[in-house]
């Protein structure tokens, strides 16, 4: 499982481009302004569940045949 985090969606809603929330000190100054709640973090963060399945070919030994 991954969380994801919507950064335009969070950007849209605070009404910023989208280059002003790159780095945790970005978010933490918006915060502190009062720009930027938790809330708004976890509306915008959706979990992922991710699949991963592994194929992989075998050679298998010719079967040898039954003799009549």
């Amino acid at each position: 499982m991954k969380d994801i985090f919507d950064k335009d969606a969070l950007a849209n809603e605070l009404l910023i481009a989208k280059d002003e929330l790159k780095t945790p000190f970005d978010y933490s100054i918006m915060t502190a302004q009062g720009k930027l709640t938790p809330d708004q973090i976890s509306k915008h963060t959706s979990t992922e569940t991710i699949v991963k399945i592994r194929l992989s070919k075998r050679k298998t030994k010719p079967r040898k045949k039954k003799s009549e």
